[in-house]
């Protein structure tokens, strides 16, 4: 089972210094164990639009291979 967790980062850039953004990480779970698969980071500096895209990965059970593409199209 593929699980979707929204990530918190602090990234920089030049222009404008530090500032917080979410993206996510992408686990496999099954009983007694937990891998991380692969994470995408800062997709957006909105939280709540991370989570529900997490919940909705999860619930759908995106394989990751579309991660980006899924993201992508979230933003569009």
């Amino acid at each position: 089972m593929f699980v979707y967790r929204c990530v918190m980062e602090r990234q920089t850039c030049p222009e404008i210094g530090w500032y917080q953004s979410f993206g996510l990480a992408v686990y496999c779970t099954r009983p007694g164990s937990q891998v991380l698969l692969t994470a995408l980071f800062d997709i957006s500096l909105d939280r709540a639009f991370v989570e529900r895209l997490a919940e909705d990965c999860t619930r759908f059970q995106l394989d990751p291979v579309h991660l980006m593409d899924v993201a992508e199209d979230a933003l569009a």
